[in-house]
């Protein structure tokens, strides 16, 4: 029922998820699940501390499962995107189909409106075991993957691709995602899962190898009791070692083929057996913290920074230097902030514009470099005062040449004893993009 990317597209694709839903695997993994299975319960112990989780879903309907997990993540995703301030997603069905990538066909209509009943309807019971990130405690909560949710509909009282959507998410989860405790998943692994289980594992796992406590830190190998994991992963069977196997035999191969996963491999009897995962360690990058920072300091949210430094790391200290250039020459953008994140979404579209601001730092005979015109939102570089100079020199070549502590010190020092003229300097490591450095000038 997924739908296709267009080739290259999935590179670009990135989903973020919260990461306690993620971590205790509140949706079942299954694609499918035996009639009646309505409930379940999971006691565990994490370090010293036990835990209780409990699900109650309708009869009718089943705990959530399968490609429910594919809808979820798909509704935090649009929430982000919307960045609305309350804990609404407003969305047609025919988007929230496509940002879950499953075909819009009648059969993918009939399917959310299943899927989002059953997570409208279950209940969760978590005890000691929901990571509150801002307050840095443990907490029980009550909890619904959806706390409301309103909907158009046709004659037939169905979905179809005119249906409007507005749903209402939980505040444990609004709060959570404000804080920043999630996490990203790759549109390359996704986009190769054709089953809605693998991609459920993947999950899964991405968000247990990442620290409860920091994030930021992942392991490279998981080590789980083969029982107590089928309990996580709320199997149906939760206590015959062959028919666990069988029923992750699939996802661990698909895992393994699109190259998340180095091996998977049992030991033990009885009921010691493990399953061990060994990821591949250089398949994705954890964000660095220190481009997050630049980002977050230039007012880019920090989801969307996230984001960001995870799909174009490379690209961010150039797009920091082409801002200032741009800004530099007069250009007058309605946000600073989403004129940096499009350089770096689409570095093509301005090298125009920033052609003519090299061209036109390059002296010819008889002409000295210009400096830049002021802005109404910034002050030209010349009416500065010669501290503020010396600063805002320093923190642009700190972009263009990742100089060190002590070439940024030594850089200053120059400026301000006069050894260096900051009007002069400044021009050619702001606009001479590729043709000047700066480093040779302080020892290095």
């Amino acid at each position: 029922m997924a739908g296709k990317k267009r080739q290259g597209e999935e590179a670009q694709i990135r989903r973020y998820h919260e990461l306690n839903v993620a971590r205790q695997n509140l949706i079942a993994i299954q694609r499918q699940i035996p009639e009646g299975y309505s409930s379940w319960s999971y006691h565990g112990v994490s370090g010293e501390q036990e835990f209780k989780i409990s699900c109650s879903g309708k009869m009718d309907l089943g705990v959530p499962h399968g490609l429910d997990s594919d809808v979820y993540a798909a509704i935090l995703s649009l929430y982000m995107k919307q960045g609305t301030e309350d804990s609404k997603v407003s969305c047609s069905a025919y988007e929230l189909l496509k940002e879950a990538n499953i075909d819009p066909s009648g059969k993918g209509y009939a399917a959310l409106q299943r899927s989002l009943e059953r997570l409208y309807s279950s209940q969760y019971e978590i005890k000691s075991a929901w990571r509150d990130h801002t307050s840095k405690k443990w907490m029980s909560v009550t909890f619904q993957h959806i706390v409301r949710m309103a909907q158009t509909q046709s004659e037939l009282e169905s979905l179809t691709a005119a249906s409007q959507l507005e749903i209402t998410l939980p505040e444990e989860i609004v709060n959570s995602i404000r804080a920043g405790y999630i996490f990203p998943t790759s549109g390359r692994v996704l986009s190769q899962l054709d089953q809605p289980n693998s991609r459920a594992l993947y999950r899964t796992l991405e968000a247990n190898r990442r620290d409860a406590l920091d994030p930021m830190r992942q392991v490279n190998e998981l080590h789980f009791n083969l029982f107590d994991w089928a309990r996580i992963l709320k199997l149906a069977v939760t206590d015959d070692a062959y028919r666990i196997r069988r029923s992750l035999e699939r996802s661990h191969e698909d895992l393994v083929r699109v190259g998340y996963l180095q091996e998977v491999s049992y030991s033990g009897r009885a009921d010691s057996q493990q399953v061990s995962y060994f990821f591949e360690t250089s398949f994705e990058r954890i964000p660095d913290p220190e481009l997050l920072q630049l980002l977050q300091e230039k007012r880019v949210a920090k989801t969307k920074a996230l984001e960001l430094v995870q799909s174009f790391p490379e690209r961010i200290r150039g797009a920091l230097v082409q801002l200032e250039v741009l800004l530099s020459t007069g250009y007058k953008p309605r946000s600073k902030t989403g004129l940096l994140i499009d350089i770096i979404e689409n570095p093509d579209r301005y090298q125009a514009q920033l052609a003519l601001a090299q061209d036109a730092s390059r002296p010819t005979p008889g002409r000295s470099s210009p400096v830049p015109e002021a802005t109404p939102e910034e002050d030209s570089f010349a009416s500065l005062s010669l501290e503020q100079k010396a600063q805002r020199l320093v923190k642009m070549a700190e972009f263009r040449y990742r100089l060190s502590l002590i070439e940024k010190d030594i850089l200053h020092s120059m400026v301000m004893d006069g050894t260096l003229s900051a009007d002069e300097i400044f021009p050619k490591v702001a606009y001479s993009l590729n043709d000047f450095d700066i480093r040779p000038l302080l020892g290095g």
